[in-house]
């Protein structure tokens, strides 16, 4: 490029400078903008809370199944053990 071409490039791109203006909001812009963000923050926290509690839920399930299963076969035990005891009966079961 000549020196005379970037110099026109550079008073057309001043040049169109001159046309902007500062940007606007609405005026009530920051009142929509910060109740969608409430809005959208209680969402949040609800959808933790929901996913808190499943999570809770399914460890207590899972922490009561397991408490079920090995109270069940101590009792087995226990009840077998009690009839060897009572008719005296000797050995592994």
């Amino acid at each position: 490029m000549k020196p005379s071409d970037i110099q026109r490039e550079v008073e057309l791109t001043m040049a169109s400078l001159d046309r902007l203006r500062k940007a606007e909001a609405p005026s009530d812009f920051a009142d929509i903008l910060t109740s969608k963000m409430i809005f959208a923050e209680d969402q949040i926290k609800w959808v933790n809370r929901a996913k808190l509690a499943l999570v809770a839920m399914v460890a207590m399930a899972i922490l009561n199944g397991v408490l079920m299963f090995k109270n069940h076969d101590n009792q087995r035990e226990h009840m077998l053990h009690s009839i060897a005891q009572q008719y005296h009966l000797t050995g592994d079961l």
